[in-house]
């Protein structure tokens, strides 16, 4: 029988859980739904969930290699994610530009370097 999943939660590894969670509620604005002993939680950002991870044991996986693209309804939504980003002293790589694979984005980075592209399409 095939494998049929249902869904999947990217898991970003962090150096410090609080300071992470810190930035994704306080500067992205999202929603802490749990929090598991210090060192695992799950953060909603509008309708996605992912997890932080501040892991141990086979857990520690390397700090700062995700990279999440967060799709907005549209160009205008872009921009203003990345006003309030930069006004709240989050960290960005420049403005949002318009890119021939037919989408507006900006990168961000959370405090351990982990990519965070805000896009949507202008077609």
């Amino acid at each position: 029988m095939p494998i049929t999943p249902h869904g999947a939660t990217p898991v970003l590894h962090v150096t410090d859980l609080k300071a992470a969670i810190a930035f994704y509620t306080d500067v992205l604005g999202g929603t802490k739904l749990w929090d598991f002993e210090n060192r695992y939680a799950g953060v909603q950002l509008g309708k996605v969930e992912f997890h932080v991870s501040q892991g141990t044991g086979m857990f520690n996986k390397p700090i700062g290699g995700a990279n999440l693209y967060f799709f907005v309804d549209s160009p205008a939504d872009v921009d203003a994610a990345y006003e309030e980003i930069v006004a709240k002293g989050g960290k960005v790589n420049a403005p949002p530009a318009d890119y021939p694979y037919g989408m507006r984005d900006f990168v961000a980075f959370d405090p351990d370097g982990n990519m965070l592209t805000f896009g949507a399409s202008t077609e």
